[in-house]
């Protein structure tokens, strides 16, 4: 079906597009020439809250769980959760595994790696819970989206 291949490679562009802008920004945040704004002035941890994405993004496979990410930044847990929802948009697992995704599809563009391995380099467990994940954010398994972006 000639409109169902559009509708895939259409997608399959604005997956990369999408993929492009998350690396884009998390370079900038690693490199400390972005930084998330702070709505709180209360809140003096900023930086350690940048310094807590710039792990996030630089190393999905040891992502720290969201307890741990608190400790670094020396609130609460529920005070973490709520100073990341306002500063990213988003909440911490919902980042956290848009980071392990994001990550995910480079590797699925640019290597010959097997799903099980992507998913082990992304710092989730198990192959199928990647492909689950990987669909839900994405919209494709990730055996579809890099058939797509290969072409093949």
């Amino acid at each position: 079906n000639a409109g169902a291949y559009d509708f895939r490679q259409a997608a399959a562009i604005e997956c990369r597009r999408n993929s492009l802008v998350f690396e884009l920004i998390s370079s900038l945040l690693s490199d400390k020439k972005a930084y998330i704004s702070d709505k709180y002035s209360n809140l003096t941890k900023l930086n350690t809250l940048n310094e807590i994405i710039a792990l996030i993004t630089n190393d999905p496979k040891n992502i720290p769980d969201m307890n741990s990410a608190a400790q670094m930044a020396g609130t609460s847990y529920y005070n973490f959760s709520r100073i990341f929802k306002e500063a990213t948009g988003m909440n911490y697992s919902e980042y956290t595994n848009t980071v392990r995704i994001g990550y995910a599809e480079g590797l699925l563009m640019n290597t010959e790696l097997t799903i099980a391995e992507i998913a082990e380099m992304s710092g989730i467990d198990t192959a199928s819970y990647f492909t689950k994940l990987f669909k839900q954010v994405i919209g494709f398994s990730p055996t579809e989206y890099r058939r797509m972006y290969k072409g093949t």
